[in-house]
């Protein structure tokens, strides 16, 4: 028997036809529509709104809404126990909404936030604190930032501010970072440096190939590695790296 012989379809108000959703067919949380009104999940102003009220105007272009991420949380089935990751923290909208949720309906769930981005210590992080405040959590919470490895070079490269600067910084890249694995270091070093056409591209274009060279798979600090005396990280870091992934690696 056909769906619409089982009275499975329906117009819906725009005058098209849509298939029904049976509560029986949903196994968890709930079913979630097409569209998402202002009503329910906020828009644009009034996210700027919410994140200037914190951190003023202006800090942030477009930032999410703790209303959509709440209402995101609710269609996932979030337990009030659970640990929410977000890798792509931005202003830190998503720990904000946990925060909120927790004060809603007294929860305990724990948020996790990652940000590759210069802002995340004074935007994300500071966004997170705002809101405990605002919400009067009597909590805390903890910041990390991955210890650096190529990332450094890659710094040392954006301050140059010559071709003799780089050509200076590139014995230092041999020697203490991880380059590419097709990088010819002695053809570079010998002939490719040297010749006209490299030395008259633009510095910016220079950077680009010296940063190319890097392996980008070595960015920060492995935790395999992290008391291999060439990182010289103190005893701190090391006690904190371990607490935090407790002592079980």
């Amino acid at each position: 028997m056909s769906i619409y012989e089982e009275g499975g379809l329906y117009f819906n108000k725009n005058g098209g036809i849509d298939k029904k959703t049976y509560l029986s067919e949903v196994k968890q949380g709930v079913t979630a529509g097409s569209v998402w009104t202002y009503d329910e999940v906020g828009h644009t102003h009034a996210n700027n709104e919410e994140l200037a009220a914190l951190l003023g105007k202006g800090i942030f272009d477009n930032p999410k809404g703790t209303s959509l991420i709440k209402r995101i949380l609710k269609v996932g089935n979030i337990s009030d126990k659970d640990i929410i990751l977000d890798f792509h923290a931005g202003s830190g909208t998503t720990a904000h909404a946990v925060l909120q949720l927790n004060k809603e309906d007294g929860g305990n769930r724990q948020f996790i936030m990652v940000e590759q981005m210069n802002y995340a210590e004074t935007i994300t992080a500071k966004r997170v604190q705002k809101a405990m405040q605002k919400e009067n959590i009597d909590g805390s919470f903890i910041y990390l930032e991955l210890a650096k490895n190529n990332q450094n070079a890659l710094e040392q490269i954006e301050k140059a501010e010559s071709l003799e600067a780089l050509n200076a910084f590139f014995e230092e890249m041999c020697e203490k970072y991880f380059l590419h694995y097709n990088v010819k270091i002695k053809e570079f070093r010998d002939k490719i440096s040297k010749e006209g056409a490299f030395i008259k591209l633009p510095l910016e274009r220079q950077k680009e190939i010296f940063a190319k060279m890097l392996d980008l798979n070595q960015l920060y600090v492995n935790v395999s590695d992290m008391q291999d005396n060439r990182y010289a990280l103190s005893t701190e870091d090391i006690s904190l790296t371990n607490d935090f992934y407790k002592n079980e690696l």
